[in-house]
């Protein structure tokens, strides 16, 4: 017959050991790989946080290039390049190369055959050999025009003997689009270090870039454009960027912001570990409650998190230090993903020219504001802005001089759009518009004559104007005196019909003015 000391011996020593094979049967099979693929997910989703910031930096060129090849004038050049030499002198100059950080500008003709060429060596600041920096054919590189669609928008990366670069087709019509394409203009730009920069403080990760070689393979370096997590857990990795033909570009080192570094046994478990075996009982009871079910409760929100695809905090506060640093580190986590999707949707809401909001803005805000005067009953003023004998403008002086017209009458027009009713965009071209709300109607003719004289007052010098020797606004307005809920089959769309057509008589009643149209909806829409 054995002591009670023998027996609770025994049985403190048969408690201690199956804690120990419970909790580490726990940790190594339950417990840890959910911590470790939480901290992949995350990895995970900052890889695709750098991919969508490379992915707007190509948008951004893009819309630079769509930007020129919507053009006139350059609708005109690709149709008669010999009688166009003005176009080449005015707009491909050196200055045009360093504003856009670019290595090369093509223009080709429908078939992809060149029609010029130009090189630039960004550190030597000096013209280079087309043929040097790209020694791809466009037509290699893009592949054939798709029979029946001509209408051809390409970017993706290259690799140019200035290091890896990113590049943007776009076809050439005219500035209305009315036209078939005539050819395409090609711009490439260099990936820059303020480039990646820009790309790091946005995703916190570390990137670096270098040329890829023979030896980086898709079989070798990973895709960045592959969404798999291949490697699982790294504290670092290597992603390969490729060319439109699937040639190696660029070789991204990456190194992930180590948020956490997941352990199948750490420092804390050996210590509860010791813990729930001096106390058996006891510690299980209390371990259940604090430890246990918070890290339930949280893993299983994490998992519902990705299962929905939608980010959210971690409300409850836990009373182990250790996991509330988990569940801290985690919420700061989300609020920054949160940061980089709301900075991301500003980025697709703004004029890449101007930095004002552009064309997709307006037409959500405006039909927002509209909304906003009906329910209020506040009076409502749509503007529309044209410049005058803007395309002459750019002939004269070039597209680097309107560019710069264009951002000092966005400044302009962003001075006079302070209050929370005020709103002012860049539709597109020399065209923008605003919206205020809450003015009477003298205030809002006094408004409208004041900012019209603003722009006039910039005194942007206007050779080729037929109205003055600076640079001036034609203004049409509506003015909807009191908007209610009985006006909601009035749509902004209306709204804009009845302003452009305002804007229209005051070009035609001799420019620089404002054409004031004071309605009632919905009897006066149309």
């Amino acid at each position: 017959m054995r002591s009670v000391k023998t027996y609770s011996l025994q049985f403190v020593l048969f408690a201690c050991a199956s804690i120990a094979a419970i909790f580490l049967a726990y940790r190594f099979w339950s417990e840890y790989p959910r911590e470790l693929a939480a901290v992949e997910a995350h990895q995970q989703r900052e890889l695709e946080s750098l991919r969508q910031g490379l992915q707007q930096n190509r948008e951004n060129l893009l819309a630079v290039a769509r930007d020129w090849a919507h053009w006139d004038d350059t609708y005109a050049f690709i149709q008669a390049p010999a009688d166009h030499d003005d176009y080449v002198t005015g707009n491909i100059v050196g200055e045009t190369f360093r504003l856009f950080n670019l290595v090369a500008i093509g223009y080709y003709d429908t078939n992809l055959r060149p029609v010029l060429r130009r090189g630039f060596n960004l550190e030597n600041n000096e013209w280079a050999p087309f043929e040097q920096v790209m020694p791809q054919s466009l037509a290699g590189l893009v592949g054939a025009i798709p029979a029946g669609d001509p209408e051809l928008s390409v970017t993706g990366w290259i690799l140019t003997d200035q290091g890896p670069a990113e590049f943007a087709l776009e076809y050439i019509t005219t500035s209305e689009e009315d036209r078939p394409p005539a050819g395409y203009l090609l711009f490439v730009r260099q990936i820059s270090q303020d480039q990646l920069s820009g790309l790091q403080a946005i995703t916190r990760l570390t990137v670096d870039m270098r040329p890829a070689n023979q030896q980086d393979t898709p079989d070798t370096v990973p895709l960045l454009a592959e969404s798999e997590l291949e490697e699982g857990f790294q504290a670092a990795r290597q992603r390969l960027l490729t060319d439109p033909d699937n040639a190696p570009v660029a070789v991204l080192s990456i190194e992930h912001d180590p948020i956490a570094t997941p352990k199948a046994i750490g420092a804390d478990q050996v210590f509860l570990l010791l813990g729930l075996m001096m106390v058996p009982v006891l510690t299980l009871t209390i371990t259940d409650r604090v430890l246990v079910r918070p890290l339930r409760r949280n893993a299983s929100r994490i998992e519902s998190m990705v299962r929905c695809e939608a980010l959210e905090l971690l409300p409850q506060e836990t009373p182990v230090y250790e996991l509330e640093q988990i569940r801290g580190a985690f919420n700061r986590l989300v609020q920054h993903v949160q940061t980089q999707q709301a900075h991301l949707t500003q980025l697709s809401m703004t004029d890449a020219l101007t930095d004002i909001p552009n064309r997709r803005a307006f037409d959500w805000t405006a039909d927002s504001l509209w909304r906003q005067a009906m329910r209020l009953e506040q009076t409502f003023m749509l503007v529309l802005l044209d410049l005058d004998y803007f395309k002459e403008f750019n002939d004269a002086l070039g597209h680097p001089e309107g560019d710069r017209a264009l951002r000092l009458v966005a400044q302009t027009l962003t001075s006079f759009s302070r209050r929370s009713g005020d709103f002012c965009a860049r539709l597109g071209g020399e065209e923008f518009a605003v919206v205020v709300l809450g003015l009477s109607e003298s205030e809002a003719r006094r408004w409208v004559e004041e900012l019209r004289q603003a722009v006039e007052q910039l005194g942007i010098h206007h050779p080729r104007s037929q109205v003055s020797s600076v640079l001036t606004l034609s203004v049409g307005v509506v003015y909807i005196v009191s908007p209610s809920g009985d006006d909601a089959d009035t749509s902004v769309v209306d709204l804009m019909r009845q302003t452009d057509a305002a804007l229209y008589e005051a070009k035609s009643e001799g420019r620089n003015r404002v054409k004031f149209r004071v309605i009632k909806v919905p009897s006066d829409t149309v």
